[in-house]
Protein backbone atom coordinates (compact mmCIF):
# COMPACT_ATOMS: atom_id res chain seq x y z
CA UNK A 1 0.00 0.00 0.00
CA UNK A 2 1.36 3.45 -0.93
CA UNK A 3 1.66 6.12 1.75
CA UNK A 4 0.91 9.82 1.34
CA UNK A 5 2.64 12.82 2.95
CA UNK A 6 -0.05 13.21 5.60
CA UNK A 7 0.46 9.56 6.70
CA UNK A 8 4.10 10.26 7.68
CA UNK A 9 3.86 11.34 11.30
CA UNK A 10 6.78 12.66 13.33
CA UNK A 11 7.18 9.22 14.94
CA UNK A 12 7.42 7.57 11.54
CA UNK A 13 9.94 10.11 10.28
CA UNK A 14 12.15 10.00 13.39
CA UNK A 15 11.89 6.24 13.97
CA UNK A 16 12.74 3.21 11.83
CA UNK A 17 10.66 3.63 8.65
CA UNK A 18 8.58 0.83 7.22
CA UNK A 19 8.92 -0.42 3.64
CA UNK A 20 6.00 1.76 2.52
CA UNK A 21 7.53 4.76 4.32
CA UNK A 22 10.89 4.18 2.66
CA UNK A 23 9.21 3.94 -0.75
CA UNK A 24 7.41 7.22 -0.12
CA UNK A 25 10.59 8.92 1.10
CA UNK A 26 12.36 7.75 -2.02
CA UNK A 27 9.73 9.52 -4.11
CA UNK A 28 9.06 12.67 -2.01
CA UNK A 29 11.87 15.17 -1.55
CA UNK A 30 9.77 17.31 0.86
CA UNK A 31 9.26 14.46 3.30
CA UNK A 32 12.95 13.58 3.13
CA UNK A 33 13.86 17.16 3.94
CA UNK A 34 11.36 17.18 6.81
CA UNK A 35 12.89 13.98 8.27
CA UNK A 36 16.39 15.49 8.02
CA UNK A 37 15.27 18.65 9.84
CA UNK A 38 13.56 16.62 12.59
CA UNK A 39 16.66 14.53 13.14
CA UNK A 40 18.91 17.61 13.15
CA UNK A 41 16.62 19.25 15.71
CA UNK A 42 16.67 16.06 17.78
CA UNK A 43 20.47 15.98 17.75
CA UNK A 44 20.66 19.66 18.75
CA UNK A 45 18.31 19.14 21.67
CA UNK A 46 20.22 16.08 22.83
CA UNK A 47 23.49 18.02 22.68
CA UNK A 48 21.93 20.90 24.56
CA UNK A 49 20.57 18.58 27.22
CA UNK A 50 23.98 17.07 27.74
CA UNK A 51 25.59 20.48 27.94
CA UNK A 52 23.29 21.66 30.77
CA UNK A 53 24.51 20.98 34.32
CA UNK A 54 22.62 17.88 35.41
CA UNK A 55 23.33 18.48 39.08
CA UNK A 56 21.25 21.67 39.08
CA UNK A 57 17.99 19.97 38.05
CA UNK A 58 18.27 16.32 36.89
CA UNK A 59 14.53 16.01 36.28
CA UNK A 60 14.59 19.03 33.96
CA UNK A 61 17.45 17.55 31.92
CA UNK A 62 15.62 14.29 31.53
CA UNK A 63 12.48 16.08 30.39
CA UNK A 64 14.41 18.01 27.75
CA UNK A 65 16.07 14.81 26.44
CA UNK A 66 12.75 13.02 26.22
CA UNK A 67 10.77 16.05 24.75
CA UNK A 68 11.01 15.18 21.11
CA UNK A 69 8.21 16.22 18.72
CA UNK A 70 5.73 13.37 18.53
CA UNK A 71 2.64 15.25 17.35
CA UNK A 72 0.55 14.59 14.29
CA UNK A 73 1.66 15.07 10.75
CA UNK A 74 2.25 18.52 9.45
CA UNK A 75 1.65 18.43 5.72
CA UNK A 76 2.44 22.03 5.19
CA UNK A 77 6.05 23.09 4.99
CA UNK A 78 5.30 25.88 7.51
CA UNK A 79 5.19 23.23 10.25
CA UNK A 80 8.92 22.90 10.09
CA UNK A 81 9.37 26.50 11.20
CA UNK A 82 6.64 26.22 13.82
CA UNK A 83 8.27 23.11 15.27
CA UNK A 84 11.69 24.74 15.26
CA UNK A 85 10.50 27.91 16.96
CA UNK A 86 8.47 25.94 19.49
CA UNK A 87 11.46 23.83 20.39
CA UNK A 88 13.73 26.87 20.61
CA UNK A 89 11.20 28.64 22.83
CA UNK A 90 10.98 25.61 25.10
CA UNK A 91 14.75 25.48 25.38
CA UNK A 92 14.94 29.23 26.08
CA UNK A 93 12.38 28.99 28.88
CA UNK A 94 14.15 25.98 30.32
CA UNK A 95 17.52 27.71 30.32
CA UNK A 96 16.12 30.87 31.90
CA UNK A 97 14.32 28.86 34.53
CA UNK A 98 17.41 26.80 35.31
CA UNK A 99 19.57 29.91 35.45
CA UNK A 100 17.26 31.69 37.91
CA UNK A 101 17.00 28.70 40.25
CA UNK A 102 20.74 28.09 40.40
CA UNK A 103 22.82 29.66 43.11
CA UNK A 104 25.09 32.63 42.29
CA UNK A 105 27.85 30.07 41.75
CA UNK A 106 25.89 28.57 38.81
CA UNK A 107 26.65 31.38 36.31
CA UNK A 108 30.43 30.70 36.22
CA UNK A 109 30.17 26.98 35.31
CA UNK A 110 27.55 27.71 32.67
CA UNK A 111 29.93 29.75 30.51
CA UNK A 112 32.69 27.09 30.92
CA UNK A 113 30.47 24.24 29.71
CA UNK A 114 29.00 26.35 26.92
CA UNK A 115 32.45 27.23 25.61
CA UNK A 116 33.26 23.52 25.30
CA UNK A 117 30.23 22.81 23.10
CA UNK A 118 30.28 24.11 19.52
CA UNK A 119 27.37 26.51 19.76
CA UNK A 120 24.93 26.19 16.85
CA UNK A 121 23.00 29.29 15.82
CA UNK A 122 19.93 28.51 17.90
CA UNK A 123 22.11 27.97 20.99
CA UNK A 124 23.66 31.41 20.57
CA UNK A 125 20.21 32.94 20.54
CA UNK A 126 19.32 31.03 23.67
CA UNK A 127 22.53 31.91 25.47
CA UNK A 128 22.35 35.60 24.56
CA UNK A 129 19.85 36.37 27.29
CA UNK A 130 22.28 34.84 29.84
CA UNK A 131 24.25 38.12 30.06
CA UNK A 132 21.91 39.67 32.62
CA UNK A 133 24.99 40.21 34.83
CA UNK A 134 25.92 43.22 32.65
CA UNK A 135 22.54 44.67 33.62
CA UNK A 136 23.88 45.83 36.97
CA UNK A 137 26.47 47.84 35.06
CA UNK A 138 23.88 50.55 34.24
CA UNK A 139 24.30 51.86 37.77
CA UNK A 140 27.86 52.71 36.70
CA UNK A 141 26.51 55.09 34.03
CA UNK A 142 24.41 56.61 36.79
CA UNK A 143 27.42 58.38 38.19
CA UNK A 144 28.53 58.94 34.61
CA UNK A 145 25.61 61.43 34.05
CA UNK A 146 28.28 63.97 34.66
CA UNK A 147 26.93 65.36 37.87
CA UNK A 148 30.07 67.46 37.82
CA UNK A 149 28.80 69.05 34.61
CA UNK A 150 26.54 71.14 36.84
CA UNK A 151 29.89 72.70 37.62
CA UNK A 152 29.28 74.72 34.44
CA UNK A 153 26.30 76.05 36.38
CA UNK A 154 28.68 78.56 37.89
CA UNK A 155 29.21 79.95 34.38
CA UNK A 156 25.53 80.99 34.32
CA UNK A 157 26.34 83.34 37.15
CA UNK A 158 28.72 84.81 34.58
CA UNK A 159 25.70 86.69 33.07
CA UNK A 160 25.62 88.79 36.21
CA UNK A 161 29.12 89.87 35.14
CA UNK A 162 27.60 91.95 32.30
CA UNK A 163 25.78 93.82 35.03
CA UNK A 164 29.07 95.26 36.28
CA UNK A 165 29.69 96.44 32.74
CA UNK A 166 29.86 100.18 33.32
CA UNK A 167 27.22 101.05 30.72
CA UNK A 168 24.17 102.12 32.73
CA UNK A 169 22.78 103.79 29.63
CA UNK A 170 22.52 100.41 27.80
CA UNK A 171 20.58 98.66 30.54
CA UNK A 172 18.43 101.74 30.74
CA UNK A 173 17.40 101.25 27.11
CA UNK A 174 16.45 97.53 27.10
CA UNK A 175 14.74 97.49 30.49
CA UNK A 176 12.40 100.46 30.01
CA UNK A 177 10.80 99.76 33.36
CA UNK A 178 13.33 101.55 35.56
CA UNK A 179 13.96 104.53 33.30
CA UNK A 180 10.31 104.81 32.28
CA UNK A 181 9.35 105.34 35.90
CA UNK A 182 10.99 108.76 36.01
CA UNK A 183 9.42 109.85 32.70
CA UNK A 184 6.01 108.97 34.09
CA UNK A 185 6.26 111.44 36.90
CA UNK A 186 7.68 113.94 34.40
CA UNK A 187 4.45 114.02 32.37
CA UNK A 188 2.35 115.04 35.35
CA UNK A 189 3.91 118.48 35.37
CA UNK A 190 3.64 119.04 31.63
CA UNK A 191 0.99 116.32 31.46
CA UNK A 192 -1.78 118.85 30.95
CA UNK A 193 -0.11 119.97 27.72
CA UNK A 194 0.38 116.55 26.03
CA UNK A 195 -2.95 115.28 27.35
CA UNK A 196 -4.67 118.34 25.93
CA UNK A 197 -6.96 117.41 23.03
CA UNK A 198 -7.77 120.27 20.68
CA UNK A 199 -9.82 120.55 17.50
CA UNK A 200 -9.69 123.57 15.24
CA UNK A 201 -13.05 125.03 14.29
CA UNK A 202 -13.23 126.65 10.85
CA UNK A 203 -15.90 128.24 8.62
CA UNK A 204 -18.01 129.13 11.63
CA UNK A 205 -21.51 130.37 10.82
CA UNK A 206 -24.16 131.50 13.28
CA UNK A 207 -23.91 132.10 17.03
CA UNK A 208 -21.40 129.46 18.18
CA UNK A 209 -20.02 129.77 21.74
CA UNK A 210 -17.20 128.20 23.77
CA UNK A 211 -17.25 127.96 27.55
CA UNK A 212 -14.22 129.70 29.07
CA UNK A 213 -13.70 130.40 32.78
CA UNK A 214 -17.34 129.66 33.51
CA UNK A 215 -18.59 132.11 30.87
CA UNK A 216 -19.77 131.58 27.28
CA UNK A 217 -17.80 133.47 24.63
CA UNK A 218 -18.82 133.79 21.01
CA UNK A 219 -16.64 132.21 18.31
CA UNK A 220 -15.90 134.35 15.25
CA UNK A 221 -14.89 132.56 12.03
CA UNK A 222 -12.38 130.19 13.68
CA UNK A 223 -11.20 129.01 17.10
CA UNK A 224 -9.47 126.20 18.98
CA UNK A 225 -11.82 123.88 20.80
CA UNK A 226 -10.27 122.27 23.88
CA UNK A 227 -11.62 119.06 25.41
CA UNK A 228 -11.88 120.83 28.75
CA UNK A 229 -14.60 123.19 27.50
CA UNK A 230 -18.05 122.74 26.00
CA UNK A 231 -19.26 124.07 22.65
CA UNK A 232 -22.84 125.19 22.06
CA UNK A 233 -25.15 127.08 19.74
CA UNK A 234 -27.16 129.85 21.35
CA UNK A 235 -30.69 130.77 20.25
CA UNK A 236 -30.15 130.15 16.51
CA UNK A 237 -28.60 127.61 14.18
CA UNK A 238 -24.80 127.39 14.03
CA UNK A 239 -22.38 125.57 11.75
CA UNK A 240 -18.65 124.77 11.75
CA UNK A 241 -16.10 122.55 10.00
CA UNK A 242 -13.62 120.20 11.69
CA UNK A 243 -10.02 119.60 10.49
CA UNK A 244 -10.97 116.32 8.75
CA UNK A 245 -13.58 118.14 6.64
CA UNK A 246 -16.60 117.04 8.68
CA UNK A 247 -19.26 119.75 8.78
CA UNK A 248 -21.62 119.99 11.75
CA UNK A 249 -24.86 121.98 11.91
CA UNK A 250 -26.33 122.58 15.38
CA UNK A 251 -29.92 123.39 16.24
CA UNK A 252 -30.46 126.11 18.85
CA UNK A 253 -29.25 125.28 22.39
CA UNK A 254 -27.27 122.23 21.30
CA UNK A 255 -24.16 121.37 23.33
CA UNK A 256 -21.14 119.24 22.36
CA UNK A 257 -17.89 118.11 23.98
CA UNK A 258 -14.72 116.48 22.61
CA UNK A 259 -13.96 112.87 23.48
CA UNK A 260 -11.00 112.36 21.14
CA UNK A 261 -9.35 114.03 18.17
CA UNK A 262 -7.92 111.01 16.30
CA UNK A 263 -10.30 109.73 15.13
CA UNK A 264 -12.77 112.53 15.89
CA UNK A 265 -15.32 111.58 18.53
CA UNK A 266 -17.84 114.02 19.99
CA UNK A 267 -20.25 113.78 22.89
CA UNK A 268 -23.73 115.23 22.32
CA UNK A 269 -24.85 116.51 25.72
CA UNK A 270 -28.21 117.84 24.54
CA UNK A 271 -30.00 119.18 21.47
CA UNK A 272 -29.69 118.03 17.86
CA UNK A 273 -26.81 118.12 15.38
CA UNK A 274 -26.50 117.20 11.71
CA UNK A 275 -23.12 115.82 10.57
CA UNK A 276 -21.74 115.57 7.04
CA UNK A 277 -18.74 113.21 7.13
CA UNK A 278 -16.55 113.00 4.02
CA UNK A 279 -16.06 109.36 2.91
CA UNK A 280 -12.50 108.08 2.95
CA UNK A 281 -10.42 104.96 3.49
CA UNK A 282 -9.55 104.22 7.12
CA UNK A 283 -11.60 107.20 8.20
CA UNK A 284 -13.91 107.08 11.22
CA UNK A 285 -16.13 109.50 13.08
CA UNK A 286 -18.28 108.94 16.16
CA UNK A 287 -20.96 110.73 18.15
CA UNK A 288 -21.68 109.53 21.69
CA UNK A 289 -24.68 110.15 23.95
CA UNK A 290 -25.55 108.63 27.34
CA UNK A 291 -27.78 106.18 25.43
CA UNK A 292 -25.62 105.00 22.51
CA UNK A 293 -22.56 105.37 20.30
CA UNK A 294 -23.01 106.28 16.62
CA UNK A 295 -20.08 105.13 14.44
CA UNK A 296 -19.68 106.15 10.77
CA UNK A 297 -17.05 106.13 8.03
CA UNK A 298 -18.58 108.61 5.60
CA UNK A 299 -22.21 109.66 5.60
CA UNK A 300 -24.79 112.31 6.44
CA UNK A 301 -26.84 111.84 9.58
CA UNK A 302 -28.34 113.69 12.50
CA UNK A 303 -28.42 112.83 16.20
CA UNK A 304 -31.04 114.19 18.58
CA UNK A 305 -30.71 113.91 22.36
CA UNK A 306 -33.65 114.48 24.70
CA UNK A 307 -35.04 111.86 27.07
CA UNK A 308 -33.57 109.30 24.69
CA UNK A 309 -31.50 109.42 21.49
CA UNK A 310 -32.83 109.56 17.92
CA UNK A 311 -30.63 108.94 14.87
CA UNK A 312 -31.65 109.86 11.29
CA UNK A 313 -29.51 108.70 8.35
CA UNK A 314 -29.74 110.73 5.14
CA UNK A 315 -26.85 109.14 3.26
CA UNK A 316 -24.53 106.18 3.70
CA UNK A 317 -24.88 103.94 6.75
CA UNK A 318 -24.23 104.24 10.48
CA UNK A 319 -23.87 101.69 13.30
CA UNK A 320 -25.64 102.44 16.56
CA UNK A 321 -24.55 100.47 19.62
CA UNK A 322 -24.68 100.38 23.41
CA UNK A 323 -23.99 97.78 26.10
CA UNK A 324 -27.13 95.87 25.08
CA UNK A 325 -26.55 95.46 21.35
CA UNK A 326 -25.87 97.02 17.96
CA UNK A 327 -27.91 97.84 14.85
CA UNK A 328 -26.94 99.02 11.33
CA UNK A 329 -29.03 101.88 9.96
CA UNK A 330 -28.97 102.47 6.16
CA UNK A 331 -29.84 105.69 4.34
CA UNK A 332 -33.46 106.79 4.57
CA UNK A 333 -33.92 105.10 7.93
CA UNK A 334 -33.96 106.12 11.57
CA UNK A 335 -33.59 104.42 14.93
CA UNK A 336 -33.86 105.28 18.60
CA UNK A 337 -31.74 104.24 21.57
CA UNK A 338 -32.21 104.33 25.31
CA UNK A 339 -29.79 103.44 28.07
CA UNK A 340 -30.10 99.80 29.11
CA UNK A 341 -32.19 98.85 26.06
CA UNK A 342 -31.13 97.39 22.70
CA UNK A 343 -31.29 100.06 19.91
CA UNK A 344 -34.55 99.86 17.97
CA UNK A 345 -34.76 98.29 14.52
CA UNK A 346 -34.39 100.79 11.64
CA UNK A 347 -37.57 102.45 10.42
CA UNK A 348 -38.19 104.50 7.27
CA UNK A 349 -38.52 108.29 7.50
CA UNK A 350 -38.82 111.31 5.19
CA UNK A 351 -35.28 112.69 4.95
CA UNK A 352 -36.29 116.02 3.42
CA UNK A 353 -38.83 116.74 6.12
CA UNK A 354 -36.53 115.58 8.94
CA UNK A 355 -33.62 117.75 7.76
CA UNK A 356 -35.55 120.80 6.61
CA UNK A 357 -34.53 122.72 9.76
CA UNK A 358 -30.83 122.85 8.79
CA UNK A 359 -31.50 124.68 5.52
CA UNK A 360 -32.23 127.88 7.41
CA UNK A 361 -28.51 128.63 7.25
CA UNK A 362 -28.48 128.25 3.47
CA UNK A 363 -29.74 130.87 1.10
CA UNK A 364 -33.38 130.19 0.17
CA UNK A 365 -33.60 128.08 -2.98
CA UNK A 366 -36.00 127.87 -5.87
CA UNK A 367 -36.53 124.44 -7.39
CA UNK A 368 -36.34 124.67 -11.19
CA UNK A 369 -37.37 121.03 -11.59
CA UNK A 370 -37.45 117.94 -9.39
CA UNK A 371 -38.12 114.25 -10.10
CA UNK A 372 -38.74 111.75 -7.30
CA UNK A 373 -40.54 109.24 -9.59
CA UNK A 374 -43.02 108.32 -6.84
CA UNK A 375 -46.01 108.41 -9.21
CA UNK A 376 -44.66 105.24 -10.81
CA UNK A 377 -44.39 106.75 -14.31
CA UNK A 378 -41.34 107.87 -16.27
CA UNK A 379 -41.64 111.65 -16.80
CA UNK A 380 -41.94 112.74 -20.44
CA UNK A 381 -38.61 114.65 -20.70
CA UNK A 382 -36.65 111.49 -19.83
CA UNK A 383 -35.97 109.86 -23.19
CA UNK A 384 -34.02 106.95 -21.68
CA UNK A 385 -34.07 105.18 -18.35
CA UNK A 386 -36.23 102.56 -16.72
CA UNK A 387 -38.43 103.19 -13.70
CA UNK A 388 -38.33 100.35 -11.15
CA UNK A 389 -39.77 99.69 -7.70
CA UNK A 390 -37.32 96.95 -6.68
CA UNK A 391 -34.23 99.09 -6.21
CA UNK A 392 -32.24 99.29 -2.96
CA UNK A 393 -34.40 100.39 0.02
CA UNK A 394 -34.24 104.11 0.79
CA UNK A 395 -36.79 105.02 3.43
CA UNK A 396 -40.32 105.84 2.31
CA UNK A 397 -39.43 106.10 -1.39
CA UNK A 398 -40.63 103.19 -3.55
CA UNK A 399 -39.63 104.03 -7.13
CA UNK A 400 -36.28 104.98 -8.61
CA UNK A 401 -34.61 105.28 -12.01
CA UNK A 402 -32.34 102.48 -13.20
CA UNK A 403 -29.27 104.33 -14.42
CA UNK A 404 -26.98 101.93 -16.30
CA UNK A 405 -25.69 102.37 -18.96
CA UNK A 406 -26.87 106.01 -18.87
CA UNK A 407 -29.78 108.48 -18.72
CA UNK A 408 -30.90 111.29 -21.02
CA UNK A 409 -33.16 114.24 -20.17
CA UNK A 410 -34.42 116.00 -23.31
CA UNK A 411 -34.36 119.73 -22.50
CA UNK A 412 -36.20 120.56 -25.73
CA UNK A 413 -39.33 119.13 -24.07
CA UNK A 414 -38.99 121.46 -21.11
CA UNK A 415 -39.77 125.08 -20.35
CA UNK A 416 -37.24 127.68 -21.50
CA UNK A 417 -36.70 128.79 -17.91
CA UNK A 418 -35.47 125.32 -16.99
CA UNK A 419 -32.98 125.19 -19.84
CA UNK A 420 -31.30 128.60 -19.39
CA UNK A 421 -28.20 128.85 -17.23
CA UNK A 422 -28.17 131.33 -14.35
CA UNK A 423 -25.45 131.90 -11.77
CA UNK A 424 -25.71 129.79 -8.63
CA UNK A 425 -27.59 126.91 -10.25
CA UNK A 426 -26.90 123.48 -8.76
CA UNK A 427 -27.89 119.97 -9.75
CA UNK A 428 -28.61 117.64 -6.81
CA UNK A 429 -29.42 113.91 -6.85
CA UNK A 430 -29.06 110.63 -4.99
CA UNK A 431 -27.48 107.48 -6.40
CA UNK A 432 -26.79 103.85 -5.42
CA UNK A 433 -23.94 102.08 -7.23
CA UNK A 434 -22.28 98.68 -7.31
CA UNK A 435 -19.47 97.82 -9.73
CA UNK A 436 -19.58 101.33 -11.24
CA UNK A 437 -16.24 102.98 -12.00
CA UNK A 438 -17.29 106.48 -13.06
CA UNK A 439 -20.32 108.77 -13.43
CA UNK A 440 -20.26 111.93 -15.56
CA UNK A 441 -22.93 114.61 -15.80
CA UNK A 442 -23.10 116.47 -19.12
CA UNK A 443 -25.04 119.51 -20.34
CA UNK A 444 -25.17 120.06 -24.10
CA UNK A 445 -24.83 123.80 -24.87
CA UNK A 446 -26.06 125.58 -28.02
CA UNK A 447 -23.42 128.31 -27.82
CA UNK A 448 -20.40 125.99 -27.73
CA UNK A 449 -21.93 123.15 -29.74
CA UNK A 450 -20.28 120.96 -27.15
CA UNK A 451 -20.84 119.43 -23.71
CA UNK A 452 -20.05 120.90 -20.33
CA UNK A 453 -19.20 117.97 -18.09
CA UNK A 454 -18.26 117.14 -14.51
CA UNK A 455 -17.33 113.81 -12.93
CA UNK A 456 -18.68 112.51 -9.63
CA UNK A 457 -15.71 112.12 -7.30
CA UNK A 458 -15.16 109.11 -5.01
CA UNK A 459 -18.08 106.91 -6.05
CA UNK A 460 -19.55 105.20 -2.99
CA UNK A 461 -20.46 101.54 -3.53
CA UNK A 462 -23.41 99.69 -2.07
CA UNK A 463 -25.34 102.51 -0.35
CA UNK A 464 -27.37 105.60 -1.23
CA UNK A 465 -25.31 108.76 -1.55
CA UNK A 466 -26.38 112.39 -2.06
CA UNK A 467 -24.43 114.58 -4.49
CA UNK A 468 -24.65 118.33 -5.12
CA UNK A 469 -22.77 119.83 -8.10
CA UNK A 470 -22.73 123.57 -9.00
CA UNK A 471 -23.16 124.16 -12.73
CA UNK A 472 -20.39 126.75 -12.51
CA UNK A 473 -17.92 123.86 -11.99
CA UNK A 474 -18.80 122.17 -15.29
CA UNK A 475 -16.24 122.57 -18.11
CA UNK A 476 -15.57 121.65 -21.73
CA UNK A 477 -13.29 118.68 -22.22
CA UNK A 478 -11.30 120.29 -25.07
CA UNK A 479 -10.95 123.65 -23.31
CA UNK A 480 -11.23 123.12 -19.53
CA UNK A 481 -11.22 126.88 -18.84
CA UNK A 482 -14.41 127.31 -20.82
CA UNK A 483 -17.34 127.32 -18.35
CA UNK A 484 -21.08 128.08 -18.66
CA UNK A 485 -21.97 131.78 -18.83
CA UNK A 486 -25.16 133.61 -17.92
CA UNK A 487 -27.86 132.98 -20.53
CA UNK A 488 -26.39 129.80 -22.05
CA UNK A 489 -29.11 127.48 -23.41
CA UNK A 490 -28.93 123.74 -22.80
CA UNK A 491 -30.52 121.22 -25.15
CA UNK A 492 -30.17 118.06 -23.11
CA UNK A 493 -28.87 116.72 -19.80
CA UNK A 494 -27.10 113.35 -19.60
CA UNK A 495 -25.74 110.88 -17.04
CA UNK A 496 -22.88 108.84 -18.56
CA UNK A 497 -21.78 105.69 -16.74
CA UNK A 498 -18.64 103.54 -16.92
CA UNK A 499 -18.34 100.12 -15.32
CA UNK A 500 -18.54 96.51 -16.52
CA UNK A 501 -22.01 95.16 -15.79
CA UNK A 502 -22.55 97.28 -12.70
CA UNK A 503 -25.82 98.34 -11.04
CA UNK A 504 -26.81 102.00 -10.75
CA UNK A 505 -29.98 103.70 -9.51
CA UNK A 506 -30.92 107.41 -9.31
CA UNK A 507 -33.55 109.21 -7.26
CA UNK A 508 -34.57 112.75 -6.24
CA UNK A 509 -32.94 114.46 -9.24
CA UNK A 510 -33.40 118.24 -9.04
CA UNK A 511 -32.08 121.52 -10.41
CA UNK A 512 -32.17 124.47 -7.97
CA UNK A 513 -31.12 128.11 -7.98
CA UNK A 514 -30.76 130.64 -5.14
CA UNK A 515 -33.51 133.15 -4.66
CA UNK A 516 -32.63 136.72 -5.60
Amino acid sequence: MMMECRDLTNDVLTGTPSTAARDHLARCADCRARRSELRALENDLVALGRALPSRSNPALVRRILTRLPKGGAAPASGWRWAAGFAAAAAVLLAVLYATRETSPIAPPPAPREMVAVPAPPPIENVLDPVPPPPAPKPPVPAPAPVEPTPAPAPPPPAPPLPAPAPVPVEPGKPPPAPPVEPPRPAPPTPGTKPARVVLTLANVEGPLELQQDGAWKKVVKAAEWDEAVALRSSDRLARFTLPDGTRATLRPRTELRILSAQPPSLSLERGEAFFEVIPGANKAFAVVTPDARVQVTGTQFSVKRDRHTEIYVSSGEVRVSNDKGEVAVPAGNATSAKKGVVPAKPRAFDTDRANAWRRELDAPETIVYRYDFEDGRLPLPWSTGRLVNYGPPRGLNKFCLQGAPGLDLDYLRMDKRATTYRAGMKVRFRYWARGIEAIWLQFSCQRTQDNFRLEVKNIVQGKWETVEMPLADFYRLVTPNDRPVEGDRFTWFNFAVAGPGGDLYFDDIELVEPQK
